[in-house]
């Protein structure tokens, strides 16, 4: 690495992803770059969400895009959408459908902030019972500043419907909120998720969701923070289509990624391979540093209870590191599958900060969820 790229990586880190010093473990190994044609970034795409029709034929890709000229990069977040119609060798750019934009906030104390506002952590899923509406669309969207970063106490779960998505998006509507997050006046959320049972009390933010539908129910994970910071990820449900949801249970928990070594799980989503579904999650070394994507299987999808060994702790089926080549502070690892995208397998974000400014970037791992062998090609053999 050129002294030039040692000054930027310390630059991105320090500013742009806090950066704390724990380095998560990493593989030998080179993933395969995404790229999606056409697409306009300037900083590079992040946060892939995989979903293919029902003909399992054509494959679609929501992810974030980070655009601006702020210094090192950013500061605006937006949702794309691209296509594909080769199992995930190819993606073209589509569309946009979240275009982040600046605001003035109208604070809790009466005063006005400026900043932007930001769509992050989509995903995307597939509900064919709900006609019109086929299409949903979740993301994390909330306020930052210059100055306070990311002001998630001003923020929801938002989502959007399409018939297809690559044609008309509904308006948004700001689905999912905690209990007294977002504050007034931006409070009208449909479901505030804290009041759904009492042992969610104490947690302020829900971010991060992770969309699944099986049996005309949608599902959604959701990383769950409280003051003291991350915490659980919990899933939700919902029969009618996401116009009421109700709470499942905690899944994980902070003390069940302590006893696989790290200090919480994160970026979830949920995946079926061969009939069985998973839920894929994050362990972070520390503060948003993740150490790849841990395959954790569902026991028992509706309970929400993931499988455990006699001891109580998680069983792990596998664990997708990344890669150390360009191992950074950020990690990387939040991921998504489709067992339908054959090429690509388990899609996999790391950063990359050797090819500043475009930094934030998606991989091809050619994993699969189960079996010893490394592609997908051994394991279905």
């Amino acid at each position: 690495m050129t002294p030039v790229r040692v000054a930027l990586a310390v630059v991105i880190c320090a500013v742009v992803m806090a950066c704390g010093g724990v380095k998560a473990p990493a593989t030998d190994e080179r993933y395969e770059r995404l790229v999606v044609e056409g697409a306009q970034t300037h900083s590079g795409i992040y946060d892939p969400s995989v979903e293919y029709d029902a003909s399992g034929r054509v494959g679609w890709l929501a992810y974030s895009t980070v655009t601006g000229d702020a210094k090192p990069v950013g500061p605006y977040v937006n949702t794309e959408i691209a296509r594909s119609d080769d199992h995930g060798r190819s993606w073209r750019y589509v569309k946009r459908i979240n275009q982040s934009h600046d605001d003035t906030l109208d604070y809790i104390d009466g005063s006005k902030v400026t900043g932007v506002w930001r769509y992050e952590v989509p995903t995307l899923v597939h509900d064919p019972g709900d006609r019109g509406r086929e299409w949903k669309l979740f993301t994390h969207k909330y306020f930052w500043n210059e100055k306070q970063d990311r002001m998630v106490a001003y923020g929801w779960i938002a989502m959007r419907s399409a018939s297809s998505p690559d044609g008309e998006w509904s308006a948004e509507i700001a689905m999912l909120g905690a209990g007294q997050f977002p504050p007034p006046p931006y409070e009208k959320v449909r479901v505030r998720v804290s009041p759904l049972d009492p042992g969610l009390d104490d947690y302020l933010v829900y971010t991060e969701p992770g969309a699944y539908q099986r049996d005309g129910v949608l599902y959604l994970s959701l990383t769950a923070i409280k003051k003291g910071g991350h915490d659980s990820v919990i899933l939700l449900n919902s029969v009618d289509h996401g116009e009421t949801w109700k709470y499942v249970a905690k899944v994980a928990s902070s003390a069940d990624a302590r006893a696989l070594g790290y200090v919480y799980l994160d970026g979830t989503s949920i995946a079926e391979e061969n009939g069985r579904v998973f839920l894929l999650a994050s362990p972070a070394v520390a503060l948003e540093n993740h150490a790849g994507t841990m395959v954790l299987e569902f026991e028992d999808l509706a309970g929400g209870k993931l499988a455990r060994d006699q001891s109580g702790k998680l069983v792990v089926r596998r664990h997708i590191l990344p890669q150390g080549e360009f191992l950074s502070d950020r990690g990387g690892g939040q991921g998504d599958y489709d067992e339908r995208n054959t090429f690509g397998g388990l899609l996999f974000p790391q950063l990359n900060i050797t090819e500043f400014p475009e930094v934030f970037q998606i991989f091809n791992t050619n994993r699969g969820l189960i079996g010893a062998g490394g592609s997908i090609a051994a394991e279905t053999k």
